[in-house]
C-alpha cells in the first residue's frame, strides 16, 4: 500500500514538473500541411525537422510554453500561438495568419 501511494506521488510530481517547464508532448510527431507537400516533425529533443516530400530541408529549434511556440531559425526567434484539436495542429503567426497541419 505504501509503495502504491509513493508511486502515485512520484507520477504526480513528475507531471507537475513537466507542466511547469512548459513541455508539451502533444506536439511531438509528424504534421503535414493541408496541401500534403510539407511535413514538420517535432522531436522530443526540441528539434523541428522541415520536409518537402521525403527530403528534410532544414532542422531548427523549438520550444513550447502554454499556447506559445517559439521557433528559432539561424538565431532569429519567431513566436506564434498553437493549438491542437484532435489530429489538427493550428499555428497562428503574429500577423494572425493560421496554418493547419494534420497529424501524419
Amino acid at each position: 500500500m505504501r509503495r502504491s501511494i509513493a508511486l502515485v506521488l512520484l507520477v504526480v510530481c513528475l507531471a507537475a514538473v513537466l507542466v511547469a517547464c512548459g513541455g508539451s508532448s502533444d506536439i511531438v510527431g509528424k504534421w503535414q500541411d493541408e496541401s500534403g507537400m510539407t511535413t514538420m516533425e517535432f522531436r522530443n529533443d526540441g528539434k523541428l525537422g522541415a520536409f518537402i516530400g521525403d527530403t528534410e530541408i532544414m532542422t531548427v529549434d523549438y520550444k513550447t510554453e502554454g499556447d506559445k511556440i517559439t521557433i528559432t531559425v539561424m538565431g532569429q526567434e519567431t513566436i506564434s500561438t498553437y493549438k491542437i484539436e484532435g489530429n489538427v495542429l493550428t499555428i497562428t503567426d503574429q500577423d494572425g495568419t493560421a496554418t493547419k497541419y494534420n497529424r501524419k
